[in-house]
């Protein structure tokens, strides 16, 4: 069950659409959302359009292509330690995260794994998390990370290893779990050939 989230994609021309989400409703899905063609735009009315996974073994939205865009809800996980993502990718480009709750996920709050270049990760919230808040892994180029309020997650709020990308007016703070090591401001960025961070 995927709330019929991912029956809406599945409609949508090959050319991509949009998905919207109505306000004050509540979209529980047992599997994850799977986005396999370009984009295409999944849109709530706000934080009242809630994607709630129902076990902490479901990633929410988990994307196998370009130009996707996600905005104005709340993603909620089961606030259980696991390894489910709220959003997970790889390899994606001009990908879009803005306007969103992310919260109590057993895993990364926002995954775009490896090689993913030219995405935006912008004016969210990613809170109370078992994992770290947002991951870039190597050998993506040219992320935009700006305007997000992380906090209360369990490793850095922010894990950014590609290079060449911004990261800048980010606000992250109660970084980390007792025992655990994290990097300052709870930003972590390897790779960092020609990649500025600020107002951590």
């Amino acid at each position: 069950n995927t709330g019929g989230i991912h029956e809406a994609i599945a409609d949508l021309p090959a050319q991509g659409g949009k998905v919207v989400l109505s306000a004050g409703t509540t979209y529980t899905i047992t599997v994850g959302i799977s986005v396999s063609i370009a984009q295409v735009h999944v849109q709530g009315a706000g934080p009242s359009s809630v994607v709630v996974q129902s076990t902490n073994a479901t990633d929410g939205f988990i994307l196998s292509s370009n130009k996707f865009i996600l905005s104005d809800l709340t993603l909620r996980g089961t606030n259980v330690a696991g390894v489910a993502r709220a959003v997970s990718g790889g390899g994606n480009s001009g990908c879009i995260v803005e306007r969103c709750t992310i919260e109590q996920w057993g895993g990364i709050g926002i995954n775009f794994g490896n090689s993913s270049s030219n995405c935006v990760v912008r004016s969210n919230i990613i809170r109370n998390g078992w994992s770290e808040g947002l991951y870039f892994g190597h050998g993506g180029t040219d992320n935009l990370i700006e305007g997000n309020i992380i906090y209360g997650n369990s490793l850095n709020a922010i894990d950014h290893i590609s290079s060449r990308g911004i990261i800048r007016g980010n606000v992250c703070r109660n970084t980390g779990a007792p025992g655990v090591v994290i990097d300052t401001c709870g930003i972590l960025v390897g790779e960092a050939s020609g990649f500025t961070a600020s107002d951590c």
